[in-house]
């Protein structure tokens, strides 16, 4: 597994920065790859964030030019994605085994249509729990992720994990809380769309 490559794209990279788990990403036994294009859409990451990525040795990653398509051509087959979402994803077909790290549902769905691995926030978290990487983290994060009106992940995916891991987590540590306009009202739960893990 180790030889397994991920390519972390925007959305999943933002989930993972509010959920505080940035700094665990790249311990998982995966070589973390990251399109240049994601680089410079991070533009709001600050450079601490980045340093959390960076101590693991996640590769920034330009598709060569001798393997890109035509220009025209991934605009044509996926004309609803960005630019960097389809640099995400040629990255994910450059890599043999490849696996997309998105929530983003349009991505995921164009990943699928080509056949490439696709895997979103929560599938982290799973890759992390078994691994025993500090459960009080991983439930905290998976509580900012429910209560956040911007995260669409599915709230009873997240319910699950939850369940699974409080009767082994210890007192959580102090974290801040979300900003409070990022907070998921109570009335709003299930609101959104939600994509699937």
């Amino acid at each position: 597994m180790a030889g397994e490559v991920i390519v972390a794209d925007a959305c999943a990279l933002i989930h993972l920065q509010r959920g505080r788990l940035l700094d665990l990403l790249p311990r998982l036994p995966f070589q973390l790859v990251i399109p240049a294009e994601i680089r410079l859409e991070l533009a709001r990451f600050a450079q601490a964030d980045w340093s959390l990525l960076d101590g693991g040795g996640p590769r920034t990653f330009a598709l060569p030019e001798d393997a890109a398509e035509p220009a025209a051509g991934p605009s044509i087959r996926h004309p609803q994605l960005s630019a960097s979402d389809r640099a995400c994803l040629a990255a994910a077909r450059h890599h043999p085994g490849g696996i997309l790290l998105t929530d983003d549902r349009q991505l995921r769905r164009a990943a699928e249509k080509t056949r490439v691995p696709v895997h979103g926030s929560l599938w982290a978290v799973d890759q992390m729990a078994v691994r025993s990487f500090p459960a009080a983290r991983l439930e905290k994060a998976l509580e900012i992720w429910r209560d956040d009106v911007s995260a669409y992940l599915p709230e009873d995916e997240i319910d699950k994990r939850l369940k699974r891991l409080k009767p082994t987590s210890g007192p959580s540590p102090d974290f801040p809380e979300p900003p409070e306009e990022t907070r998921r009202p109570a009335s709003s739960a299930g609101s959104g769309p939600k994509p699937a893990e």
